[in-house]
């Protein structure tokens, strides 16, 4: 209810027109900066109105088949808009895997797993079958530099706008991207364009 009372009063009614589904500037003249961070705020999500804009236009320039708040008419894009952003408040609001983090003096991420003591750690989201394809995981070494952390990039808990998680979706959007994020999951959290284009196609 209150995601539904914030996505409405931030979405004023306008003439329903005709659009031109190439121009990814559209969505952003209807998600404004303003509103942008007034859904997304930089005190609980570190992105950027300009960074949301450039990510559509790369995802529906690289993915023809698949773009993304691209409807023809003005208040279908609206209505997608609401029920993506409504996602992303939601998804805000979910308690990560790790609590804490710890970054080296080259930028390598370390995490500190809920309620972890130290060990092999084994990630939950490590999912390897035969039935699904994933990206190799397995326990994931104690850091011999920061001693009840592990490296983040071992892991594949939630990141990006959605949450992206589990190792074998992991590898499906390293596919569509063209990325190795099985060896570097963290660049869904540190590089804003992979973080949403994982949330566009999730």
């Amino acid at each position: 209810q209150e995601v539904n009372e914030t996505l409405n009063s931030s979405f004023p009614p306008l003439p329903i027109l005709e659009v031109n589904t190439t121009q990814s500037s559209f969505v952003c003249n209807i998600v404004n900066s303003s509103i942008f961070y007034s859904l997304v705020p930089s005190e609980t999500l570190s992105y950027s109105h300009e960074e949301f804009c450039a990510a559509v236009e790369a995802w529906n320039a690289n993915n023809a088949t698949t773009k993304i708040f691209a409807a023809e008419i003005e208040m279908k894009q609206r209505h997608e808009l609401a029920a993506f952003f409504g996602h992303v408040l939601t998804a805000s609001r979910a308690v990560s895997q790790c609590q804490e983090f710890i970054t080296d003096e080259n930028g390598k991420v370390y995490c500190k797993p809920d309620a972890y003591l130290g060990g092999n750690y084994t990630d939950p989201y490590c999912s390897i079958s035969e039935d699904q394809d994933g990206c190799n995981c397995g326990p994931a070494p104690e850091s011999s530099f920061f001693p009840g952390y592990i490296e983040s990039d071992k892991l594949f808990y939630g990141r990006g706008p959605l949450h992206l998680s589990w190792s074998y979706n992991y590898l499906q959007i390293a596919e569509v991207l063209g990325v190795d994020l099985c060896s570097r999951p963290d660049l869904v959290a540190l590089e804003e364009e992979k973080g949403w284009a994982s949330a566009f196609w999730i």
